[in-house]
């Protein structure tokens, strides 16, 4: 997953060197991007992390020419993700998937 990720940004907690948030993204780097997986750590989750990594990707210098992003999260999550102008997708195009292995 990880190695081929387009652009991923980690937090490191200094004291323990322990990744403590992260969020990546798949992109061609002008045309479309998708973010995934913004995650912080249980125990630090409220603290601003979250919002340190998606403002650290959503201002990467590579992604400042991309026309779209989009953002894959859960419909909870909405309102949070408003806050950085993202908005609920409903367009001609939809999301489909096909299964090829089950997730570990």
């Amino acid at each position: 997953m990880v190695l081929n990720t387009n652009l991923m940004i980690g937090l490191v907690e200094h004291t323990t060197n322990r990744l403590v948030g992260c969020c990546r993204a798949l992109t061609d780097f002008t045309f479309r991007a998708t973010i995934y997986d913004v995650m912080v750590r249980r125990p630090l989750q409220g603290t601003g992390l979250g919002k340190r990594v998606l403002d650290a990707i959503r201002h990467h210098p590579k992604l400042q020419n991309v026309s779209l992003i989009y953002l894959a999260c859960e419909p909870q999550l909405f309102s949070l993700y408003e806050r950085w102008g993202f908005a609920s997708y409903e367009g001609r195009a939809r999301w489909m998937i096909k299964a090829q292995k089950a997730e570990s």
